[in-house]
C-alpha cells in the first residue's frame, strides 16, 4: 500500500486536531504535521527532506492567498506531486465556491464532518495526482533531450560537410545519447509515446550544410563564412 505523508494547515486549533484524528484512522497517512499559517507550511515545505503526499487547505484562509501558497508549493521539491485538498465546511458543497475552487489549481474538496470513506478517496486521489505529475515531468525532460539530441546531429552534419573537427560534438552526442540506454520500463512506455511526435515537428537545421566545394579566392571566401558560422555557434575551427 502506498503510504503519504501529509499537512493540515487551518487556524483554528479544534479543526486540525479533528482532521489530524480522522486521518489516523487511514492507514495510507503516515503523517500528518499540523500548522496555523500558511507562511508556516510553505517554510516547512522549503526544509523538508521527505516528500509530502497531500496537503489540507482550511476555508479559512483567504482564497487569494490559498491560490498563492498552492503555486509557491507547487514548485518546492517536497510538494511537487502533493494534492491539495480544500477543507469547507458541509454547507459550502451546493455553492458555486466549490466549482471555483476546483478552478483555481485545487486538486479536491473535501467536506466536514469527515469521514474515514472520504479520506480514503483522497489518498487514492492523491495516488492519481502523483503518477500524472511524475509522468508530466518525465515527459518534458525527454522531449528536451531528444531535440537536444536533433540539433546535435545537424551541428554534426554541418561540421563534416566542411570537414572541420567533429570529435567532441560525437562525444557529447553519445553522451546524451547513453541516457536513453537507462530508461526503466515505464519511461520507455513514456519514450516510445513521444518519439515519433518529435522527429514529426522538428524543425529544419538552422545551417546549410556545404554543397559543393570552389576553387582560388571563392573558396578561401567560403572558409572565412563557415569559420563565421562556426564562432557564432561556439564551435572551435580547429582542424582535426
Amino acid at each position: 500500500m502506498e503510504t503519504f505523508d501529509a499537512l493540515v494547515i487551518d487556524s483554528a486549533l479544534d479543526a486540525r486536531m479533528r482532521l489530524k484524528q480522522a486521518m489516523s484512522s487511514v492507514a495510507a497517512f503516515k503523517s500528518g504535521a499540523q500548522y496555523g499559517k500558511l507562511n508556516e507550511a510553505l517554510m516547512r515545505l522549503e526544509s523538508s527532506p521527505v516528500p509530502i503526499g497531500v496537503i489540507f487547505i482550511s476555508f479559512r484562509f483567504d482564497t487569494e492567498e490559498t491560490m498563492k501558497f498552492i503555486s509557491k508549493a507547487r514548485e518546492i521539491t517536497s510538494s511537487q506531486d502533493a494534492a491539495f485538498i480544500l477543507v469547507k465546511r458541509s454547507e459550502d458543497q451546493q455553492s458555486t465556491a466549490v466549482a471555483a475552487s476546483v478552478l483555481n489549481d485545487v486538486d479536491g474538496l473535501l467536506f466536514e464532518p469527515f469521514s474515514i470513506d472520504q479520506l480514503v478517496e483522497i489518498t487514492i486521489l492523491a495516488s492519481r495526482v502523483k503518477k500524472e505529475r511524475s509522468t508530466a515531468r518525465e515527459e518534458g525532460a525527454l522531449k528536451f533531450l531528444l531535440t537536444d539530441v536533433l540539433g546535435q546531429i545537424d551541428q554534426l552534419a554541418f561540421l563534416k560537410s566542411c570537414d572541420y573537427e567533429t570529435g567532441p560534438t560525437l562525444k557529447k552526442l553519445k553522451d546524451s545519447c547513453a541516457v536513453f540506454h537507462t530508461l526503466t520500463p515505464e519511461s520507455k512506455l513514456i519514450y516510445l509515446n513521444i518519439v515519433s511526435d518529435v522527429f514529426e515537428t522538428a524543425p529544419l537545421p538552422k545551417v546549410e550544410f556545404q554543397k559543393k566545394k570552389y576553387g582560388g579566392v571563392s573558396s578561401r571566401v567560403a572558409k572565412r563564412m563557415e569559420k563565421k558560422t562556426l564562432t557564432q555557434m561556439g564551435i572551435s575551427t580547429d582542424k582535426s
